[in-house]
């Protein structure tokens, strides 16, 4: 499958220390075994992402480790004290990024508001208090975050919805996306993501609508029948 120059880069950069790990083990390398869908088990062979001794991750750690991970991904601090509308202080624990600035306010990881923090006063411990340039519009939980664009919590399998529906959003192909997902047939990924081809395809209209060259036509009054003036003489 095809990668962006970022992601191969990443890629390449992790193979050596995988290599370095294999060849500390030696023989003793292997990647374990793992159940199918029907149960029956599979020997893995050829993971680049593994523990030292070469056994397979946990799909359970895993999934857990990504959410560290989408949690740390534009996130600058989480709130640790409730704050009230009409409040413009507000009680933060570790900041992951510089304070100062405008943010988006995130509730179970969807947008609820805006802030922009002027001030940053650190704290006793990991937590500082933040002065806003304007009193809060809506209230304050603890456990909400500020940071911009931060990742919303999915599985990891949801990884791969989440990717389709990138590529739909831009055009790509259906029968490419059903091929980078391993898909036997474009009816497959057709009625995965079916919600999201109304959308596409109504841009797809509207592109070539906006191909076809058309006249501008300025509307004009309608012509008055030979009988019309007729008729209203008689009435009057």
């Amino acid at each position: 499958m095809d990668l962006d120059a970022g992601t191969l880069g990443s890629l390449l950069a992790y193979g050596p220390r995988e290599d370095a790990d294999q060849e500390a083990m030696g023989e003793a390398w292997e990647n374990g075994t793992l159940p199918d869908q029907h149960g029956r088990p599979v020997v893995l062979s050829g993971l680049m992402f593994t523990r030292p001794d070469g056994q397979h991750l946990d799909p359970a750690y895993v999934s857990r480790h990504m959410q560290v991970i989408a949690r740390r991904v534009g996130l600058c601090c989480a709130v640790v004290s409730a704050a009230s509308a009409g409040t413009a202080v507000v009680t933060v624990g570790r900041r992951h990024i510089a304070p100062e600035g405008t943010w988006m306010v995130y509730r179970d990881r969807d947008p609820i508001g805006a802030v922009t923090v002027t001030k940053c006063i650190w704290r006793r411990g990991s937590g500082a208090t933040l002065t806003l340039a304007e009193p809060l519009t809506f209230n304050l939980r603890p456990k909400d975050e500020l940071g911009q664009r931060v990742l919303s919590r999915r599985r990891l399998h949801d990884l791969r919805h989440s990717s389709a529906s990138i590529q739909l959003d831009a055009g790509v192909d259906l029968a490419l996306i059903s091929k980078r997902h391993g898909h036997s047939s474009t009816a497959i990924t057709s009625d995965l993501y079916v919600h999201l081809l109304c959308s596409a395809r109504q841009r797809a209209a509207e592109a070539v609508a906006s191909a076809v060259p058309r006249a501008s036509r300025v509307p004009t009054s309608r012509p008055q029948l030979p009988n019309e003036e007729s008729a209203e003489f008689s009435e009057s």
